[in-house]
């Protein structure tokens, strides 16, 4: 007997085997996917509980009078100003926050040109013409200013020297193998608002 002759029997069992197969194929259900969400570990000030700080030089947070250094000279800076350190020859470059008005300090050497020729190129700056004789009114009327450092020195405000566009507030100390300004330039109209903390803060300077 061939294969091809086999027993109807065996053939219907065969059958009955392969429909099943095909039936329990069919019925399987593909089970859902799970996934497990990997967490990033939160910042350094979230997982101790502090608080973000802001950012210095925010024009949003009015900040308080405040402790400033640069080298070994201290002062205090303004309230409603910031301090953003040391740069190049600057000590320090402070902001005040309602204006945006920059304060440098500035420490060169002794004499540094002396009060005259500097008077004279900072006109120059601010394209302001004074007649010799008025020149020298402006100089020898710069009131003193004396810091509880026990830094003496002279203000010179060019605010009275013009009634628009730009003017500058500058304090010179000549201290013992230097020189020492603090110096202001920004909008006539601003320096004349922020006078008062410019002069708190040179009068705050010390070693």
């Amino acid at each position: 007997m061939t294969a091809s002759s086999g027993s109807p029997a065996l053939t219907r069992r065969l059958c009955v085997a392969t429909f099943c197969l095909l039936a329990a194929g069919c019925s399987r259900q593909e089970e859902p996917r799970r996934y497990t969400e990997i967490e990033g570990s939160p910042p350094a000030a979230a997982r101790e509980g502090s608080a973000v700080a802001p950012r210095q030089g925010s024009a949003a947070v009015q900040r308080p009078e405040s402790s400033g250094q640069g080298g070994d000279l201290h002062w205090q800076t303004p309230a409603g100003w910031t301090s953003r350190g040391a740069s190049g020859m600057r000590l320090a470059t402070l902001t005040a926050a309602d204006s945006g008005a920059e304060c440098t300090i500035v420490r060169l050497g002794a004499g540094a040109g002396g009060a005259r020729a500097n008077v004279i190129r900072w006109l120059g700056q601010l394209k302001i013409d004074l007649a010799e004789a008025d020149l020298d009114t402006f100089l020898n009327d710069a009131p003193p200013i004396k810091s509880t450092g026990g830094f003496v020195g002279s203000l010179y405000d060019f605010t009275g020297l013009t009634e628009q566009g730009d003017a500058m507030l500058v304090a010179m100390f000549e201290l013992e193998g230097a020189t020492l300004f603090v110096k202001m330039l920004n909008a006539r109209d601003v320096l004349v608002g922020e006078r008062t903390r410019f002069t708190s803060l040179c009068e705050s300077l010390r070693f």
